[in-house]
């Protein structure tokens, strides 16, 4: 429908910071808890047309229909402050962070994955730069780097 009515789409390929250390120190119980409270933390953040899946093990994929890029950028950005700041109160305390990708739809997409792939390039970056950070594909074998947090 976008590419249709050229309307902005806009998706975000979260990552849950170190998931698998997280599995192994507490137990999958406090894994799937932390999968939880990022899922609802996530979804107070978006607009109710946003769309927010998991996309497999500790990822997320993050669809915003009538977004540019620019906003998108900023979408997540707010959300990795805001998971910055969630704390579970164990000994010792666990600090949550994310690593997001952003990606646009191109009049040249030929289907969703085309999008996906370069989100998922750009988180993969994101990682790769220290993660608890925003980076956003710009073209198909490269990402801008935008930074951490704000």
């Amino acid at each position: 429908r976008a590419r249709r009515f050229h309307h902005p789409l806009a998706i975000l390929l979260l990552d849950l910071d170190h998931f698998k250390r997280i599995n192994d120190e507490f137990g999958h119980q406090f894994g799937d808890l932390v999968l939880a409270t990022l899922s609802e933390l996530c979804r107070k953040q978006l607009r109710p047309s946003d769309m927010f899946v998991r996309y497999g093990g500790e990822e997320f994929v993050i669809l915003m229909p009538e977004t540019a890029l620019a906003e998108a950028i900023g979408a997540a950005k707010r959300l990795v402050d805001q998971v910055r700041g969630t704390v579970f109160s164990l000994n010792p305390r666990i600090g949550l962070t994310v690593s997001i990708g952003v990606s646009e739809l191109r009049s040249s997409d030929q289907n969703l994955s085309s999008v996906i792939n370069r989100a998922d390039s750009a988180m993969y970056s994101a990682k790769e730069h220290g993660r608890d950070r925003v980076e956003v594909c710009t073209e198909p074998a490269s990402t801008e780097l935008v930074g951490k947090g704000s």
